[in-house]
């Protein structure tokens, strides 16, 4: 079962398998496309776009979604939805037992 965040700065938009959107890639993209600039960098932290971009690629150039989460997580008022209702864990696991995982 994957992790399911919201992010309660973005209206409660849910991040994760099956959700408003599927990863944080995606978040700051929507933020990029429907905010100026100036406000996305402020917004999470930013004193331009291209330290945003740097923080997101680790040291092999590579796209690092760990680090878009944790952008995100701390500049939007993210949780964790999944932690707060321990019945729908229990409820994953019996499912999982269920299905022989």
């Amino acid at each position: 079962m994957s992790d399911i965040y919201k992010l309660d700065d973005l209206d409660g938009i849910t991040v994760g398998a099956g959700q408003n959107f599927d990863n944080f890639a995606e978040i700051i993209d929507y933020l990029l496309e429907t905010r100026p600039y100036g406000e996305v960098k402020e917004l999470l932290g930013f004193d331009s776009i291209a330290d945003l971009s740097e923080y997101l690629v680790d040291s092999k150039g590579n796209y690092d979604e760990s680090e878009a989460r944790e952008i995100c997580m701390n500049a939007l008022g993210g949780e964790d939805i999944d932690e707060e209702d321990p019945y729908a864990e229990w409820g994953d696991e019996m499912y999982d037992r269920a299905a022989g995982k």
